[in-house]
């Protein structure tokens, strides 16, 4: 016959329950199956993204105009080929990068995420990287948003490779914006 130990009662072996280890076992299995099962959920879809960083694009230059129209400050915008940024005036009378860190930082459009940009009708194409100490050249703005509340009309196009869907981002030259997805601007037509 077993002994037990003094002070202890005496548990039948099916009420005894689990270890800790048997536990944490059973739990690495169930976060490891989770893992897989949600991997193809993870990311968001091109479509969803798109529509994001257009409203997000659409919703910075309209903050941009107010805050050139309350500073009383001329505020540009420009595009590369894998970002949007914004331009300030230095003291020196040359375009700089917008200072700060706020909403006007210099803003990355991950793959296969881009956009196009058309000013009076015309493709403008990406503004090119300009090299840091280049004494000569400054990067300059595609979009001018004045402290009167005008705008160069532009208007941009946002989608992706491989993706039938298109957001447009829109100003006329007194600062009216717009915002719609392509299939807004067929049902139109």
């Amino acid at each position: 016959m077993r002994r037990r130990p003094a002070g202890r009662p005496a548990v039948p072996a099916a009420l005894r329950g689990f270890t800790l280890l048997e536990l944490l076992v059973v739990m690495v299995i169930i976060g490891v199956m989770l893992t897989f099962a949600t991997l193809p959920f993870g990311g968001r879809s091109v479509d969803d993204r798109i529509e994001f960083e257009a409203r997000r694009l659409d919703r910075t230059l309209r903050f941009a105009l107010e805050e050139a129209e309350i500073k009383g400050i001329l505020i540009g915008f420009r595009y590369l080929p894998d970002r949007y940024e914004f331009l300030g005036m230095g003291k020196d009378g040359k375009w700089e990068p917008y200072p700060g860190s706020g909403p006007f930082r210099p803003h990355p459009f991950a793959p296969p995420l881009g956009m196009q940009l058309r000013v009076e009708d015309r493709v403008v194409p990406p503004a090119q990287e300009v090299e840091e100490g280049d004494a000569e050249s400054e990067p300059k703005p595609q979009i001018l948003l004045l402290p009167s509340g005008e705008v160069t009309a532009f208007r941009l196009v946002v989608g992706a490779d491989g993706s039938q869907t298109r957001y447009t981002v829109e100003s006329d030259a007194l600062g009216k914006f717009s915002f719609e997805s392509g299939e807004a601007k067929a049902r139109r037509r």
